[in-house]
């Protein structure tokens, strides 16, 4: 009975002892790992390059985009020194960064810092180098090499390069191959003597040197299903000599450089061999817009502000004067120095040579876009108010960003004539109409 009790007497002991081991290994290894969390110098300063530690073996299967981050930011000094000094030696200039470019084609602008022409690679392709022994200076080289990289265009916009040495013979299919990987940003000096075509350099000019206006208030006073689109959008005028065009865009719209003018277009329309603009962001206060080349390594940025149109020229009852009621829809009045016999619906716009009324269909359109340029007034309709026929119109500034509403009592006329049909003018769902 003895013998029992002080033999489990002992393996309570002993189980006691373990436990309390068992526990101080546990803190041990939590300690280490703090440790190395608080005083390992994970991170490079070195040019800001990303390096991570080359292998002979297959890359590993994580995703491009972690390289160069977190746990995967590794020591420089602990890579293969040919790796490191590629690194520092090669210049990521730019990358296409144009909404219509592919991933897989994608084109890349590398350089090295001692050699001045820069090369423009494909993303994913491979590019040969060749190191000058005594200056230990790398060059790029149109043959095979032992040494090469393969520049890869990322989503953030940063570029991965693989690079790899063969060791031994070249064309030895038993040599040894030493591989490594870095992530490169863009380099903003090396960018400073971007160069455009002159099909750019006139685009962006007409770009930078444009007005942009806001909402037109004749679409949304006036605009059906058709023209809906347009509501919301502001405008952007571009005057080219004596003429001058319209585009009405919203953020999120694409356009293009085409037949010597700027023009709306959907992102699958691009061309890659013309100029393209992004538009990025629509305010009260201005539009900017994202502009590249036909190479689109160097995008520029542009910022219109809106523009604050003048009052109108004149006071919408000083505009038509005189008004004689003819028929149930027609109206005779003074329009400047001209007597005009006017019908619900019609457009009348004031040019430098006098009022002129639109009633084709052509004339309506280049209204629209601002290519003939004026004041307008609308015959809106005839309304009988407290016994009294009133002549009911607006009055638009020349860029249609102001509107004065017209009331004209009217003077009733002994002669009539035969009431004409009334046509709808092209967009008007509020009952506006057209001869």
């Amino acid at each position: 009975m003895i013998i029992a009790v002080y033999s489990k007497f002992n393996v309570d002991r002993l189980l006691k002892l373990g436990n309390l081991a068992f526990l101080i290994v546990i803190a041990a290894v939590v300690c280490i790992e703090l440790g190395m969390l608080c005083f390992y110098p994970w991170q490079s300063s070195v040019d800001s390059e990303e390096l991570k530690m080359p292998s002979a073996f297959a890359q590993a299967p994580f995703p491009y985009e972690a390289i160069g981050s977190g746990a995967l930011m590794l020591n420089p000094h602990q890579t293969w020194g040919w790796v490191s000094h590629l690194a520092k030696e090669l210049l990521v200039i730019a990358h296409n960064s144009r909404p219509d470019a592919t991933g897989s084609e994608a084109q890349i602008l590398l350089g090295l810092k001692t050699e001045e022409a820069p090369k423009q690679m494909t993303s994913g392709k491979t590019l040969f180098l060749e190191k000058n022994e005594a200056t230990g200076a790398f060059v790029f080289s149109e043959g095979p090499q032992p040494l090469w990289i393969k520049p890869i265009l990322l989503e953030n916009g940063r570029v991965l390069i693989e690079a790899g040495k063969k060791l031994g013979q070249l064309d030895s299919a038993h040599g040894y191959e030493e591989k490594g990987q870095f992530v490169v940003p863009a380099s903003a000096s090396a960018a400073r003597g971007k160069k455009y075509s002159t099909l750019a350099q006139e685009a962006f000019a007409l770009l930078k040197n444009a007005k942009c206006w806001g909402q037109d208030l004749l679409i949304q006073q006036y605009g059906g299903g058709e023209f809906g689109k347009w509501r919301e959008k502001f405008k952007i005028e571009f005057a080219q000599g004596p003429a001058s065009y319209v585009i009405f865009v919203a953020t999120g719209d694409y356009l293009m450089w085409k037949e010597g003018r700027w023009q709306e277009a959907p992102l699958s329309e691009l061309s890659t061999q013309q100029p393209v603009a992004l538009v990025r962001t629509v305010s009260p206060r201005s539009v900017e817009l994202t502009v590249w080349d036909e190479t689109g390594f160097y995008p520029a940025s542009v910022e219109l502000a809106i523009e604050h149109a003048g009052r109108l020229n004149q006071k919408a009852d000083a505009a038509l004067t005189q008004p004689r009621l003819r028929t149930a829809s027609q109206v005779s009045c003074m329009l400047g120095k001209k007597r005009v016999v006017l019908r619900q619906g019609d457009w009348m716009l004031r040019t430098g040579t006098g009022w002129r009324n639109l009633r084709r269909k052509e004339e309506i359109e280049s209204c629209l876009h601002h290519r003939i340029k004026g004041e307008l007034f609308i015959f809106d309709s005839l309304e009988k108010e407290q016994g009294r026929w009133v002549l009911k119109g607006s009055l638009f500034d020349e860029m249609r960003t102001q509107v004065q509403h017209v009331s004209v009592p009217i003077e009733m006329e002994n002669k009539t004539g035969k009431s004409r049909k009334k046509r709808k003018i092209p967009f008007a769902p509020q009952g506006a109409l057209i001869g």
